[in-house]
């Protein structure tokens, strides 16, 4: 990489050199190639600051490939999320970005997830504790990306600023217009100054708009790729905390499998040390003509001097989500997709926690 970042700042050194009028004729065809590039700057020292802007970057060919198989499991999830909240399609290919759809990333800087929610900014959409973390669920976390990437434009009333805002946080964004005097992103892009406003924020969008090119056209650049399939699965909010040894008894699903169709749970739960909160959305696999109000009414007792649990109490938190069933990943599929086997999603080891610095997720 260096040897060929070398070759451009020669490449540079010598366009900077020429005396004008160039003949193209003159330069050899790589040479030309960078001529071309800068011919809309009218700058005469253009080639000689070039010279020391070369950056270099390994290909993300391979992983991005990967991503792409990955995220045909949320495609549909994610598009009809963006759908309900009147949302631009294509920013169903954030997560290109921010994770790579892997639901099991963890940046430097804490954020956790296929949206990479830092703990702060998590809490204000999502159930973040000591027993449950929304932020690794796949299902749940789009809720709340669409929320704030909702809330993000409200604000900046422009697509490329709501973007940029969902790295480098709305009060950046919005620093960032008052610093400028302007909403235009090319004036941001070229004039805000700030510390935390670096090469990965600056450039945030751009990276959006070259996955979302990618992606979209993934054909051209891949070939066929088999997408992983979308899950089926039926949902119900747990009326009572619960433990999951406990649950799995109940819905005779065996605990590993509830691990691998509910993320947000923490070692805590996983070891059955503490319960499943009230209220947590708990997601089983689909089965067709399966009930899981009445299941869990016929196999739960209530205690002494209880309100008795009935189907209508309940009735509000039953959801299906079979429509395409039949073409949805079987279970095997679903551990397979997941690339770890079983054992190692019970035993998983937390990262430590990390500075949660970063201004924005």
């Amino acid at each position: 990489m260096e040897e060929v970042k070398d070759e451009y700042r020669e490449i540079l050194l010598k366009l900077s050199r020429l005396q004008k009028p160039i003949h193209l004729d003159s330069l050899s065809s790589e040479e030309r190639h960078v001529y071309i590039l800068w011919s809309q700057c009218d700058d005469p020292e253009k080639f000689q600051k070039a010279r020391f802007g070369v950056r270099g970057q390994i290909g993300l060919r391979d992983r991005f490939a990967e991503s792409l198989r990955r995220s045909g499991t949320y495609h549909d999830h994610i598009t009809e999320t963006l759908a309900r909240y009147q949302l631009p399609e294509d920013l169903v290919y954030l997560p290109h970005v921010e994770s790579l759809f892997d639901y099991n990333s963890y940046s430097k800087v804490g954020a956790v997830g296929l949206w990479q929610f830092i703990r702060h900014t998590g809490r204000l959409f999502l159930m973040v504790n000591y027993a449950i973390d929304e932020r690794r669920d796949p299902i749940s976390a789009t809720e709340a990306a669409a929320q704030l990437l909702k809330l993000n434009y409200e604000e900046l009333q422009s697509w490329p600023l709501a973007i940029t805002a969902y790295n480098h946080g709305l009060t950046g964004m919005k620093r960032a217009i008052l610093q400028t005097g302007s909403r235009d992103f090319g004036e941001i892009f070229t004039r805000y100054t700030s510390r935390t406003f670096g090469f990965a924020s600056r450039n945030f969008y751009a990276e959006f708009l070259a996955a979302r090119q990618v992606a979209k056209n993934y054909k051209i650049y891949f070939g066929d790729i088999g997408l992983d399939k979308p899950v089926a699965y039926q949902t119900i909010v747990l009326p009572n905390s619960a433990y999951l040894w406990h649950i799995a008894a109940i819905f005779d699903v065996p605990q590993d499998t509830l691990i691998v169709y509910n993320p947000a749970f923490r070692r805590p739960v996983i070891q059955n040390k503490r319960p499943i909160p009230r209220g947590y959305e708990l997601r089983l696999p689909y089965r067709d003509g399966y009930d899981p109000r009445e299941v869990f009414v016929s196999n739960t007792k209530p205690a002494p001097q209880q309100k008795v649990q009935t189907i209508d109490d309940i009735s509000f938190a039953f959801q299906a989500s079979a429509a395409d069933s039949a073409h949805s990943a079987t279970e095997a599929e679903i551990l397979n997709m997941l690339k770890k086997p079983l054992p190692s999603l019970v035993d998983r080891v937390e990262p430590a926690k990390m500075d949660e610095s970063k201004d924005g997720m």
